[in-house]
């Protein structure tokens, strides 16, 4: 008969929020890491499947998105997920197929590790945009811009 383990909610672990963990990339790990790849997440004793967006670790209340999970550098990853009061570790872990002897293996590797920030749905990520158009009107410091959000 050895150890029991019996693990419990507090009140508002079974919501659902925007969560930061402060995450590194794993050195190991030399493939890049793209913002929005699905991950499994290993935080705490949950498991959950995200698509993180990465950001900087920067002060003040403003962040500037990052495409990918640079190494060496910290980062926030931002995820839509259950919530969980730090402090409590953070492993997300790739999957990823690979073909041995032609036969495809599914394979899962460690992508990052860290720790859990807090839950902040308020946290603004910047992402810079070109936005293009058309001018239709312009009249002293405004102008009208036609086909600005216009896709074929």
């Amino acid at each position: 008969a050895g150890p029991v383990i019996v693990p419990f909610l507090l009140q508002h672990e079974s919501k659902l929020t925007v969560m930061h963990y402060g995450v590194t990339k794993d050195t190991g790990y030399t493939n890049p890491l793209k913002s929005k790849t699905p991950l499994w997440f290993h935080v705490g004793f949950r498991r959950e499947r995200a698509s993180p967006i990465f950001s900087t670790d920067s002060l003040g209340d403003k962040h500037k998105f990052e495409r990918f999970l640079h190494a060496r550098r910290p980062s926030v990853a931002s995820v839509y997920g259950p919530v969980t009061y730090g402090p409590a570790p953070v492993l997300g872990f790739k999957e990823e197929i690979r073909t041995v002897d032609g036969v495809p293996k599914m394979s899962v590797s460690l992508a990052l590790s860290g720790t859990v920030r807090k839950a902040d749905p308020d946290r603004v990520v910047l992402k810079r945009v070109i936005l293009t158009g058309v001018p239709f009107k312009t009249h002293k410091s405004k102008a009208v811009v036609r086909f600005m959000f216009y896709n074929p």
